[in-house]
Formats: structure tokens, C-alpha cells, sequence
């Protein structure tokens, strides 16, 4: 009938049951392991070329970077008090745009952590017009002011309005100095 004995199926039957469980056991953990591994590899000389195209980059970002620094310090002025040329400004300003500067007044310095702020607040009377351009003109002038409030009051049938502003210049601290205002 059969042509294997009961012992040659046993035997069979053994060694089916040890190839698979060899296999479930060693085999597929294997291959499992060696998948994990190669999507680690991957990523690592993914990681490698990210840091070598970064790597040749870091010179054009350092140029970058002091490019930025000298625009830093071109925008606030070093450890001088500005206060004179702002108020030169100003007045200067506020005649070229035909305003009428009512009030001046510097405010004391304030010590911030790495600047100086020196504000100064002004009054002056205008047309509403005159009033837009002076702000701009303001923001561009070389002394590099910074707006930083207004109110404007006056009549709406087009007559003249009431300028009340602030304006701030920052002067760069050196590390010394503004260790001095924390304490």
C-alpha cells in the first residue's frame, strides 16, 4: 500500500518539523534583521551625502553669515550717542516734507541687553500727505531711525493733522559693556 514504512514517515515528519521551525527560528529572523539593517544603511549614506553636501556649502554660508553680521552692525551705530543726529535729522526731515515741528524731545538712553536704544518723540502739523511721506522718509534715512509709534489726529475735511511719533536708533554694545547693564 504505502511505500514508505511508519518509521521512514516518522522520520519524515521530523524533519519537515525541524527545517521549518530552523526556518521560522533562524531564517526569517535573519532575513528580517538584514532587511532592518540595509534601510539602516541606506539612511546613514543618505545622512553621509546630506553632511558632505553641507559640509561644501559651510564656506558660501559663512560668507553669508558675515554678510549678514556687517548689515547687523550697519543698522545700529557702535557705543556713540546718535542723539544729535537724530534730532538733526528730524528737523531736517520734517522742513524738507514742509511739516511744522512743534516738539522735540531725546529720551534718556535705555540699556538693553547687547544695544543702546536712543528714542526720541516729536510733534509736528501737516497735511495728512506730508505726514505719509515724512514717515517714509524716516525709515529710509541713513541714520537708520526706527519708527516705532504714531498717532495721528486732525480733521477729516482735509486739513491739517497732528503728528505725534516715536523714532529709535540702536547703537551695538561690545560684550563688556553689556554685561555691566544686567548688574
Amino acid at each position: 500500500m504505502s511505500r514508505f514504512s511508519g518509521r521512514t514517515l516518522a522520520a519524515l515528519f521530523v524533519v519537515t518539523v525541524a527545517f521549518a521551525a530552523f526556518f521560522l527560528l533562524c531564517i526569517m529572523p535573519m532575513r528580517t534583521e538584514a532587511g532592518r539593517l540595509s534601510r539602516e544603511i541606506a539612511g546613514q549614506r543618505q545622512y553621509r551625502r546630506q553632511q558632505e553636501q553641507a559640509r561644501l556649502g559651510l564656506p558660501r554660508l559663512q560668507e553669508k553669515a558675515k554678510d549678514i553680521q556687517a548689515q547687523i552692525a550697519s543698522l545700529s551705530r557702535p557705543n556713540a550717542n546718535p542723539t544729535p543726529d537724530v534730532v538733526r535729522e528730524i528737523e531736517r526731515l520734517t522742513k524738507e516734507q514742509g511739516l511744522e515741528l512743534t516738539n522735540i524731545h531725546p529720551a534718556e538712553p535705555e540699556y538693553l541687553e547687547n544695544s543702546t536704544k536712543y528714542g526720541t518723540s516729536f510733534d509736528a502739523q501737516a497735511s495728512f500727505e506730508q505726514v505719509i511721506r515724512l514717515l517714509y522718509e524716516l525709515e529710509k534715512s541713513p541714520h537708520y531711525l526706527w519708527v516705532e509709534g504714531v498717532d495721528i489726529t486732525g480733521e477729516r475735511g482735509g486739513g491739517s493733522v497732528v503728528l505725534h511719533a516715536i523714532v529709535a536708533v540702536y547703537a551695538c554694545r561690545s560684550a563688556s559693556r553689556s554685561s555691566d547693564a544686567k548688574s
